[in-house]
């Protein structure tokens, strides 16, 4: 075994546990995403252990990196959360256009009624859009976990389901005249 694999063994050893608590605390108490962020703070360290073993202060350096990898994880959940279009959105806008519409009889806007105007959205996305849609909004799999079920990374599937959003919101916007 090498220095530094044993420095890393014993440096994951003795503060895994307590970079995992810090990341889980930071992000609100969510333990899985701590874990991660964990991991990939000691992947960054693994990578860099040469440089590492020379650090004057590694501990400090592992919860700098905490401190980083939870503040993009924030911001990147952040901008996530501006861009995702949920079927309840959709339904709303549904709702909206009652308004706009001069003609339009409220009595008969029913749950089917709503159901046949998502059909109507959902029907001009590609089975592959709707494959997408369906992971995402409807069994609300992370982009992590839907990324090997299409065969694409991670940041490819981001990069379609926000093309999908902004295909469902054009389409809202050109069934109800928006």
């Amino acid at each position: 075994m090498t220095d530094g694999e044993t420095f890393f063994e014993k440096l994951f050893r003795e503060y895994y546990d307590a970079v995992a608590a810090y990341c889980s605390a930071m992000l609100a108490g969510d333990s899985a995403e701590g874990e991660l962020c964990a991991h990939e703070v000691f992947d960054q360290a693994l990578s860099d252990v040469e440089r590492l073993m020379r650090h004057p202060n590694p501990v400090g350096w592992l919860k700098k990196t905490a401190s980083h990898r939870v503040s993009r994880y924030l911001r990147e959940k952040a901008k996530r959360a501006r861009h995702e279009v949920h079927i309840t959105e959709i339904s709303e806008k549904y709702l909206e256009a009652e308004k706009v519409i001069d003609d339009y009889d409220t009595a008969f806007m029913t749950d089917k009624t709503i159901e046949q105007m998502k059909d109507e959205v959902l029907s001009k996305l590609t089975d592959e859009e709707k494959k997408l849609y369906e992971y995402r909004f409807v069994q609300g799999l992370t982009y992590k976990d839907i990324a090997p079920l299409i065969e694409l990374s991670e940041s490819a599937t981001r990069i379609r389901t926000v093309r999908i959003e902004q295909k469902l919101r054009r389409l809202i916007d050109e069934l109800f005249g928006g």
